[in-house]
């Protein structure tokens, strides 16, 4: 055969089994629990398999799942049941843009540290978290949890979470990405910290949004490496705010967040400044405001 029509011929055939070649297509993959609550069981999901990279995990109300026997991928969420990582990593979002998750009808993505691996939820970009009623994600101590780590997959400067107006996350977290807060943070166990942010300097990270923070019932709420902006209301009751030395406020003049400071310790280890009100003590509760020695504190300053 000439040896350029034979040539003309092979690259035809390659074109055509490329054409012709199984594309992969992302699903939704719906947990039935048929075969238990292992997230890594094909046979627990509707159509039988895994959600990989790409697909959308449904954990429908009344199941729950678990992530503990081996790492988890899942481009989107939905949770209406209970969403347990128990000492495994899931990959969650994707790199192409950012995703909204679910989590609605008093949907639990709880973390939980069985073995000595902390369980770890990375994300891509930026995830939403979006409740149409409360939903929850939870380490909390007192509930046999945590700790746990929410951290980014592939560029910390650029991933994030935002939980929406009924989203709760609560319990002892340590969480290294932007946060936009318009739900709620809370720390309500003496065994529990919320940490935000690293220890790098300047940080890369940011903490905003129009929601509330609570420290409560002996919890602790930490601010290391983060940008601070927004309108939130930060209260402490019966628990500790640490700001510590690692934190900036790089546009002062809108930073309206609201402190209350009704019982336990506000602690601030840099100059604060902040356009929001304080709220300072409640009767019969002792309410303290420390600020480190050559740093000054400033609250509802006018514009």
């Amino acid at each position: 055969m000439n040896t350029r029509l034979y040539a003309f011929l092979t690259a035809l055939t390659l074109a055509c089994a490329a054409l012709t070649a199984p594309v992969a297509i992302a699903g939704t993959f719906t947990f039935d629990g048929s075969e238990g609550e292992d997230w890594h069981d094909p046979d627990n999901w509707t159509p039988p398999g895994t959600p990989g990279a790409g697909d959308t995990a449904v954990i429908p109300n009344g199941l729950t799942c678990k992530v503990k026997s081996a790492n988890a991928v899942a481009e989107i969420i939905q949770v209406a049941g209970t969403l347990g990582l128990e000492g495994y990593k899931l990959t969650l979002g994707s790199t192409s843009g950012n995703t909204t998750s679910t989590i609605g009808n008093g949907g639990v993505i709880y973390f939980k540290k069985p073995s000595t691996e902390t369980p770890e939820l990375l994300v891509h970009k930026t995830v939403t978290f979006d409740s149409t009623t409360l939903g929850t994600i939870t380490a909390r101590t007192a509930s046999g949890y945590g700790p746990g780590l929410i951290s980014d997959a592939d560029d910390p400067a650029n991933s994030g979470i935002i939980l929406d107006s009924a989203t709760l996350l609560v319990g002892n977290f340590t969480i290294t990405v932007d946060v936009t807060n318009n739900g709620n943070l809370r720390s309500d166990g003496g065994s529990d910290t919320l940490t935000l942010g690293g220890s790098e300097s300047p940080p890369t990270n940011a903490l905003d949004g129009s929601g509330a923070m609570l420290a409560s019932g002996g919890g602790t709420i930490r601010i290391n490496a983060m940008e601070l902006d927004g309108t939130m209301t930060w209260t402490v009751n019966d628990g500790t705010l640490w700001l510590t030395d690692k934190f900036t406020i790089p546009n002062p003049g809108s930073f309206d967040t609201k402190v209350r400071v009704l019982d336990g310790t506000l602690d601030i280890d840099a100059d604060f400044l902040t356009h929001g009100e304080l709220d300072f003590g409640t009767a019969g509760h002792a309410a303290t405001i420390k600020v480190a020695s050559g740093k000054a504190a400033e609250f509802n300053v006018d514009d």
